[in-house]
């Protein structure tokens, strides 16, 4: 089960980009559902494509009872800085049955390839991405 916290200055449905010192939040752009669903529900689907955990789920859409595992990650910062890159820092936990089985601090800057709303929105996703990488990289091989 993959659960997710983010800080409350980005949990929002609109999508903002930093310019310079102040914020521009786009009325007209939105995330499909708050921030902290949309990374738990991406990091959980790709744990499941790229690893033995293929029963992997979203909090709180979890469909097992007493999971084997629980995945909690913390949002440090994920923000873009103008049209041009956009950055993830999270910590993340790996517990069994109550243990940190293993710990790590991701970071990483993600090109925005095209300057616009939608550009900004598949560089956010491919940081997601690169999480859930890091997150697969350092599972257990057999659930």
């Amino acid at each position: 089960i993959v659960l997710v916290g983010v800080p409350a200055s980005i949990d929002r449905l609109l999508i903002v980009r930093l310019d310079g010192s102040r914020a521009d939040v786009s009325d007209g752009h939105r995330w499909a559902a708050p921030l902290k669903t949309e990374i738990a529900r991406r990091v959980a689907v790709e744990v499941a494509r790229h690893s033995a955990y293929v029963r992997a789920v979203a909090w709180p859409q979890a469909s097992i009872a007493d999971p084997d595992l629980t995945l909690p990650i913390d949002v440090l910062r994920f923000d873009a800085d103008g049209f041009e890159r956009v950055t993830l820092e999270a910590v993340w936990t790996l517990r069994k049955g109550g243990h940190d089985v293993v710990s790590r601090r991701f970071s990483a800057t993600e090109t925005v390839r095209e300057p616009s709303w939608d550009g900004l929105a598949a560089a956010h996703g491919r940081l997601v991405d690169a999480l859930a990488a890091d997150i697969v990289s350092a599972l257990p091989i057999r659930p």
